[in-house]
């Protein structure tokens, strides 16, 4: 064609790189015309705005956007993998005792011992409210469930302290192997929910008012 454009990153200096807008433009007597425009700071904001809007920022996590997004890439490309639907038993009790400030730090500190109870390469996403999902991938992913199942009950179920007030809570989990069952994302997800509605079981915090030791 007589046009080009393309953004890529250019190398300044090992380390270092900043974006560029590449032009070139064949003219009717075949000279070619080329110019690199810096777009930088417009491709770092325009990435920034991009990774806001995947990210839940109360608890460090991806979205439920881009949680689904990445459950739908999953399915499309017939990959293994394993999804599993958390819930906070009784997590309204830590907002009206407790007050929201403590249950927001509860999610984000929730959202720490999740990702470290996971593979690299697996997901763990804030799906709205108090619940959270965990995407487990690579090869025999639905062996994997058990494991990562016991982890997180044991992370969750550890006192937590958050000013000046420790407690414990429970999670309520349903797995799905998403590859055995060959289902749509969306019945996937729909499964998983209702799923967790029958299963959900009540279990009231403990707490005192003891100072963090």
């Amino acid at each position: 064609g007589k046009r080009f454009l393309a953004e890529a990153r250019w190398r300044t200096r090992p380390g270092r790189f900043r974006w560029v807008e590449i032009r070139v433009q064949r003219g009717n007597d075949s000279a070619i015309v080329g110019a690199l425009v810096d777009i930088d700071r417009l491709k770092r904001r325009a990435l920034s705005f991009e990774r806001a809007a995947q990210r839940d920022e109360m608890a460090k996590l991806c979205n439920r956007n881009e949680f689904e997004r990445s459950l739908e890439s999953l399915a499309k490309q017939n990959r293994d993998f394993a999804m599993l639907f958390l819930d906070l038993n009784d997590f309204n009790f830590i907002n009206d005792e407790l007050g929201h400030q403590t249950g927001d730090e509860l999610l984000r500190r929730v959202g720490e011992r999740l990702q470290k109870c996971v593979r690299r390469g697996d997901m763990v996403g804030r799906l709205g409210g108090d619940q959270f999902g965990v995407l487990i991938t690579g090869p025999r992913a639905a062996s994997r469930i058990k494991d990562v199942e016991d982890r997180i009950h044991t992370a969750i179920e550890f006192p937590f302290t958050i000013a000046r007030c420790t407690f414990t809570i429970s999670v309520s989990i349903v797995a799905v192997d998403g590859l055995s069952t060959g289902a749509s994302p969306t019945e996937l997800w729909e499964a998983a929910e209702q799923a967790m509605y029958r299963n959900k079981r009540k279990s009231r915090p403990k707490h005192t008012t003891d100072a963090a030791s």
